[in-house]
């Protein structure tokens, strides 16, 4: 009888996917499916429904469900969230506009200041001051928060952040605010950057409680009818959401925090790439997700997830601890055009699900990257999506024609052209990783996934000199297959500010132990998925004077020692790994303490793959590339079994993507069914 089971669904912009594991068995099914703008649930519970067709398992066996998306993110980047207000400390209402005074461009003379996302006009002051050692010196005065709330309400408002100036230190202020605001104005979303993340400095305090406001709504009436449409299927499992720092939480906290949804879809492909680097023993990886509508860049080392409280969405900073990914407006439904100068163009701007790429056949006209793959001869035109959506070659081939008659190529030289546009936006993206890491990307395998990622890996790798590609058994389900790996994680933060030898041990151990508590109560519920529990505690500490921080871990026998010194002998140990140097004779500062509860989910291992049958079907298509066309043999990749081996030029097809393996690469299957491929030596 077959055992119990989880489901992971991951929405992109175009398309929706869905990962079935047998938590017994390991055995693994993937579907993928249309995204439905007009109602993303809808798209999840297709994906859903049919998986459960696909397999013929029942929906009560089903004891999990986790969902990634890009719900939240996309209402910062389109502008598309709640009427937002904020609420703020008197003389403070520039915060938003203000920033940190720093041009996002500073070498264009054009540039423009981001818009923030509440508007002046929508800024209200409240008379009161907490100052930084958390002491009051102005009272809150209810008459002046009902008269502000008011006011904002009036102007149309349906969310409200509450950002006082030093919050952070003492959240009586805010707490009050808050509670008068919901007393008054019940139908309003509030959010308090005390609750949401009180942490020093006011700027990126502010921010990061306007995004979660921004999106609140939004997300918390998504999560409601979702659950809705999936009891509709009587699924069994309980509906989780992956996180942006790698983990996931159950829906019923997720609406609590909002903003922590803010890269749940990219996060998912992060934590599936720790996990095959891990199993495959790939020590340097770097993770490229191309979709539909952008691509995402991770590097990981060691098979560790990298994280970040430096992340930055669109315009804004977010200081929610977050995995490290960067995006680029790079995916294969990105439109292809030309500029005042005639010079190709290609994205941000997408042709998403609705009306998609022009060899869909929907009303689109505009050509894409998908139209340039399909022009060149690297896509099937009958078995894209395994048949579910044919394509029209001819549709795609004068979407492409009409642009090239505004320019001196052919129509296929055009399609080629918008190829290595696409390539050359990545390789933008994954230099200014390089650069900030300072890393030498020659060194690592490029772990290609999402629709397009094995389709245009060969295009980027040969760009960087990357030698080493592979491609994972499932690469266009690969993040909905990573929210499956996710561990349940919660995080907490403290500003103290201090210096090191004034820290009270005793009280700083206190913080730790009573949010450890809470986490684990938090948890309780879930006891019967996980495989342990741990704490992580740490704290940002850096030298007197420094404008920088440093994270440090803390173990108990820092917290609990008796050394008065410990905090600034530990950190005097961290800054020599990472600088080289330290010097004990500064003071040292404790700025921020830090709190992550990690719920490890029990896994299972990847399983390897058996030999063939028989010798694969070969068959062929004509593929322009490098300026001519030639037959390319083209395989079936479900025929592909361990030890398979073809130097390219190949193409490789399955249902969520097609390995375009170019000449001077060898491809091989590993053990794992993981696509390996190789630049041969000239």
């Amino acid at each position: 009888m077959p055992g119990p089971y989880v489901i992971g669904v991951d929405i992109g912009g175009t398309f929706t996917d869905v990962a079935m594991l047998d938590t017994e068995t390991g055995e693994q099914w993937f579907g993928k499916t249309e995204s439905t703008p007009a109602g993303f649930e809808a798209g999840v519970v297709n994906g859903i429904t049919g998986i459960l067709a696909q397999t013929g398992r029942s929906p009560g066996d089903c004891a999990m469900f986790v969902h990634g998306t890009t719900l939240a993110l996309n209402a910062i980047l389109t502008r598309s969230g709640a009427r937002l207000g904020l609420l703020t400390t008197e003389g403070f209402g520039d915060v938003l506009e203000i920033g940190r005074l720093q041009m996002p461009d500073p070498f264009n003379l054009y540039t423009h200041k981001p818009v923030p996302l509440v508007r002046r006009q929508f800024v209200a002051e409240v008379a009161e001051r907490v100052l930084g050692s958390g002491d009051v010196l102005t009272p809150l005065r209810e008459e002046g928060v009902r008269e502000a709330a008011a006011q904002l309400v009036g102007r149309g408002v349906d969310a409200i952040a509450i950002c006082f100036i030093n919050g952070y230190k003492n959240p009586a202020h805010e707490i009050a605010a808050a509670e008068i605001v919901r007393r008054h104005h019940p139908t309003v979303s509030v959010s308090r950057s005390s609750e949401v993340w009180p942490e020093i400095r006011e700027y990126e305090r502010a921010m990061v409680t306007v995004m979660n406001a921004y999106v609140a709504p939004k997300v918390r009436t998504y999560l409601d009818s979702l659950q809705e449409r999936v009891d509709e299927t009587r699924l069994a499992g309980p509906l989780h959401v992956t996180t942006s720092n790698g983990g996931m939480l159950p829906a019923r906290l997720v609406k609590e925090r909002p903003g922590t949804t803010l890269l749940s879809g990219p996060a998912a492909g992060v934590i599936a790439s720790a996990q095959l680097s891990e199993t495959c023993g790939i020590d340097n990886v770097l993770a490229l997700d191309i979709g539909g509508t952008s691509a995402d860049i991770a590097v990981l080392t060691k098979a560790q997830i990298p994280y970040s409280t430096e992340t930055r969405i669109g315009d804004f900073p977010l200081i929610f601890p977050s995995v490290d990914v960067s995006s680029v407006g790079a995916g294969g439904g990105s439109i292809a055009r030309l500029d005042n100068m005639g010079v190709i163009k290609v994205g941000p701007s997408s042709a998403g699900a609705m009306p998609g790429p022009a060899c869909y056949g929907r009303g689109g006209t505009s050509p894409t990257v998908t139209d340039a793959y399909l022009a060149t001869g690297i896509l099937d035109p009958e078995n894209f999506l395994g048949g579910q959506l044919r394509l029209r070659p001819g549709l795609a081939r004068e979407a492409l024609a009409a642009l090239a008659r505004q320019t001196r190529y052919s129509e296929h030289e055009l399609a080629e052209g918008v190829l290595r546009v696409a390539t050359s936006n990545l390789l933008v993206g994954v230099a200014r990783v390089e650069a900030h890491k300072g890393i030498d990307i020659r060194e690592f395998t490029l772990l290609a996934y999402g629709g397009a990622g094995p389709t245009h890996a060969c295009f980027l790798a040969e760009e960087l000199a990357i030698r080493r590609i592979a491609v994972p058994p499932s690469p266009g389900t690969f993040c909905a297959w990573g929210s499956l790996l996710a561990d349940f994680r919660l995080d907490w933060v403290q500003t103290i500010h201090r210096p090191a030898a004034e820290v009270p041990l005793a009280e700083l151990s206190a913080w730790y132990t009573e949010h450890e508590a809470q986490g684990r109560e938090l948890l309780a519920g879930e006891r019967a998925t996980l495989d342990g529990i741990h704490a992580l505690r740490s704290a940002d500490m850096r030298y007197r004077g420094q404008g920088h921080n440093l994270e440090v871990a803390l173990t108990n026998d820092v917290l609990h020692g008796d050394d008065a010194d410990g905090l600034s002998s530990t950190f005097h140990r961290r800054y020599h790994d990472v600088y080289g140097t330290s010097d004990p004779s500064v003071p040292v500062e404790l700025v921020t303490a830090r709190l992550t509860l990690v719920g490890r989910t029990r896994k299972r291992p990847l399983r390897e793959v058996g030999a063939p049958p028989a010798a694969p079907t070969m068959r062929t298509r004509e593929v322009f590339v490098r300026g001519h066309a030639s037959a390319v043999p083209a395989f079936a990749r479900r025929d592909l079994g361990v030890g398979w081996q073809h130097r390219g030029p190949c193409l490789i097809d399955q249902l969520d993507s097609t390995t375009f393996v170019q000449p001077g690469w060898h491809v091989r299957v590993d053990q794992y069914g993981l696509l390996q491929l190789e630049h041969e030596p000239v």
